[in-house]
């Protein structure tokens, strides 16, 4: 290349440049965060997507990411078009003679219903209030969650 040629390129370049020099630092920024958001899913999310969710009589032992799955896909069956109608989840309506409610929730109040058997608990059981939510904690700093919960009484 000859000096015109060269100059012309480097003119031509100096604001691609500037703008790339500027963005280092928010880029430095950005990759330390999703290095975080990295370590998080790897150590924290993974793992508990690999156990299985212990909720005997209903235990399935196949893993949580399995039974997502599973979900969809049953979903996807419950949700098709098969009258004309479009599509829309139907759910019927079924119940027993064991009456049951729910604590009273902020805009419906207590709901009642009826259940086909005497229900067994739920799960994992209610502590009483709602777990803290800490922004400040990092999610290295938290342990893996624990799917193994004891049975109680809801709300």
């Amino acid at each position: 290349l000859d000096a015109d040629e060269l100059g012309g390129l480097s003119g031509d370049l100096e604001g691609a440049v500037t703008a790339t020099a500027r963005g280092a630092g928010t880029l430095r920024t950005l990759t330390a965060r999703l290095d975080q958001l990295n370590d998080c899913l790897l150590r924290k999310l993974l793992p508990v997507s690999e156990q299985a969710v212990v909720d005997p009589p209903l235990t399935t032992g196949v893993p949580v990411w399995e039974e997502g799955l599973q979900a969809l896909a049953g979903l996807a069956g419950a949700g098709q078009a098969f009258d004309g109608n479009g599509v829309m989840l139907r759910n019927f309506a079924g119940g027993g003679d064991v009456p049951v409610k729910t604590s009273a929730l902020p805009t419906q109040g207590e709901l009642f219903g009826n259940a086909v058997t005497q229900p067994l608990g739920t799960r994992p059981k209610y502590p009483g209030a709602k777990p803290p939510v800490r922004t400040g904690v990092a999610c290295s700093a938290t342990p893996v969650a624990d799917l193994t919960a004891a049975t109680g009484e809801g709300p």
